[in-house]
């Protein structure tokens, strides 16, 4: 007798989701198990973004259940969901940009965990918290940026900007990592760079990632989800997906490589 399948980290169950008249989502199911590398991919306007708005809580979904390591948050606040151990990297950027790297860093470790008191302020509550200085100092590390630690964020080349979105993600110790085209914009090199830095940061963690560039999700991902017009029509092992008709027939092109020689914004 086969043993039960652990329950999924996280699930989203026929979820809906309307702006206005116009229903994005129409009845998303979707699964995550502990430790997965996971891909949601699907055309432009397919609802990817949506979904990660309503798992972080930017959104409410209208019907459904959203449900992080056995709790339902549809309709908790963002920052609350972040505190339970699920973060998310965005595709536009996030970062305070008159402040230094290291700050943006330490605020990001603080924003992860409950509050003190009310009547602290940021910077002292900054500055009483060793642990989040020193993970703020690891991060750096990793990232490359501690020879750029004081400099303020808004000198850093585009590159380095996007590693520090993804540092700010995976600071204090999240459990989940919506990661949003994590190698937008990024040269073929630093795209490559970016996935030997992912798998470093991601190590025991799970991750669901929104690619558009399929050598980063086959390089990647060990499940992927197919959304179109607002429904996840395929899920399963990259393989299979590849191979998938309907995939195919919705998704015309999208296994093709990514051209290397992509430039970089200015």
């Amino acid at each position: 007798m086969n043993a039960p399948a652990d329950p999924p980290l996280l699930e989203l169950d026929k979820v809906t989701y309307r702006a206005g008249k116009t229903e994005i989502l129409s009845g998303v199911n979707l699964r995550v198990q502990t430790g997965e590398w996971h891909a949601l991919i699907g055309p432009n306007g397919a609802g990817k973004s949506t979904v990660f708005d309503v798992i972080s809580g930017r959104h409410r979904a209208q019907t459904g259940r959203v449900m992080f390591n056995g709790r339902d948050i549809r309709g908790v606040p963002p920052h609350m969901i972040r505190r339970r151990g699920l973060s998310r990297a965005f595709q536009l950027s996030t970062l305070f940009d008159g402040l230094s790297v290291v700050d943006n860093l330490r605020i990001a470790a603080l924003g992860a965990h409950a509050m003190r008191q009310a009547s602290d302020t940021l910077w002292r509550r900054l500055g009483s918290r060793v642990d989040v200085t020193g993970e703020a100092e690891r991060l750096l590390a990793l990232l490359g940026l501690t020879a750029r630690r004081d400099e303020r964020v808004a000198s850093l080349a585009y590159a380095q900007r996007r590693l520090l979105e993804l540092g700010l993600a995976f600071a204090g110790d999240p459990s989940l990592v919506l990661l949003d085209e994590p190698t937008a914009g990024m040269t073929h090199d630093e795209a490559r760079r970016t996935i030997t830095l992912l798998r470093t940061l991601a190590l025991g963690k799970t991750v669901l990632i929104v690619e558009h560039d399929m050598h980063v999700v086959f390089e990647l991902a060990e499940h992927i989800s197919v959304l179109a017009q607002g429904v996840v029509i395929a899920s399963g092992e990259p393989q299979a997906i590849r191979s998938d008709r309907e995939v195919q027939r919705v998704y015309a092109g999208a296994f093709e490589p990514s051209d290397p020689s992509r430039p970089s914004p200015p």
